[in-house]
């Protein structure tokens, strides 16, 4: 009797350490398979998630038009592949673009140029010619005697001639305004605001002299906008205010007019984006119905802010 208890007992503890063992055997198992899972899921997260997450981030700021947008080459395989890819890519992107602002500001500049000389041209010629033809008119009339027949129609030649004289300074005016070459965008914008037919509230502070192209341009936006105003925005005066700040030439023009302005197709608006932006520049422009119009551009200044092609000075 009591060597059958003995033998149940140990039958007993024998298979409770061979639980007990099974037990350890298959939690050691489950421990080592969650490592092993713990290992794997860090291995994709590090060499599959993290790269894709940056890709993600990258096109979404190269969406955004930060064509400067990169991500590390640290990818192994396709993953690799695809960073050098996106980097390629965006670098091909940027090099097109600076390219293609460099060629829209040289092609600005060159036109800019040819305004200019065609407005010396008439200036030294035609201009000159005209103005010698009204003196020589009118050193005639002095050494003739006083007749109707002659005095008559010479007043009318020299008039006539006196008229053309000045519609030809206009038209040479619009082609390059030669203050604006001579003294600068500060004189050159009294002068617009003086011809405005619409008050002008006028406020400069740009000193010295700028690059002739943001000259230029400056002087268009803010011409091109008088001229919107007098012609459609009703309006009973407009301020303009240019000053220098932070690298940049800003320049802000406002009516109390209609509003309604848009830079849509056939809008004169739309060419002075264009060629405020093709110098590196920005150009909005907020005209609600009935709330007048203001325009805001802003023209860099310094040699940091300069688009490559653009002369620094004349």
């Amino acid at each position: 009797m009591a060597a059958g208890l003995s033998l149940t007992r140990a039958e007993q503890l024998r298979s409770g350490a061979a639980a007990w063992r099974a037990g350890a055997v298959g939690v050691a198992g489950l421990v080592a398979s969650v490592a092993l899972i713990g290992a794997y899921s860090h291995y994709l997260a590090r060499v599959v998630v993290a790269p894709v997450r940056r890709l993600a981030g990258a096109t979404r700021r190269l969406a955004d038009g930060d064509l400067r947008a990169r991500v590390p080459e640290r990818g192994a395989g396709e993953i690799g592949v695809l960073e050098r890819g996106f980097n390629s890519m965006t670098a091909t992107l940027d090099r097109q673009r600076a390219e293609l602002a460099a060629s829209r500001s040289r092609i600005v500049t060159s036109a800019d140029q040819a305004r200019r000389r065609i407005e010396r041209d008439l200036h030294d010629g035609i201009q000159q010619r005209l103005v010698s033809l009204v003196l020589d008119v009118r050193a005639t009339q002095a050494t003739l005697p006083r007749s109707p027949g002659l005095t008559e129609p010479l007043d009318r030649l020299a008039d006539a001639l006196g008229e053309a004289v000045d519609e030809l300074r206009e038209i040479s005016r619009g082609i390059h305004p030669a203050i604006l070459s001579e003294a600068g965008l500060g004189p050159a914008l009294k002068a617009l605001a003086r011809r405005s037919p619409v008050p002008v509230e006028l406020d400069v502070d740009v000193p010295g002299r700028l690059p002739e192209a943001v000259e230029v341009a400056a002087y268009y936006v803010v011409s091109e906008a008088l001229t919107n105003t007098a012609k459609h925005a009703e309006a009973t005066v407009v301020t303009v205010r240019a000053h220098v700040a932070d690298g940049r030439v800003r320049l802000r023009i406002a009516d109390d007019g209609a509003g309604g302005a848009t830079t849509g197709a056939g809008s004169g608006l739309l060419g002075l984006a264009d060629r405020v932006e093709a110098l590196g520049g920005t150009f909005t422009v907020d005209s609600p119905p009935g709330q007048g119009t203001t325009l805001h551009a802003g023209l860099p200044v310094t040699e940091a802010g300069r688009d490559p092609g653009i002369p620094a000075s004349r």
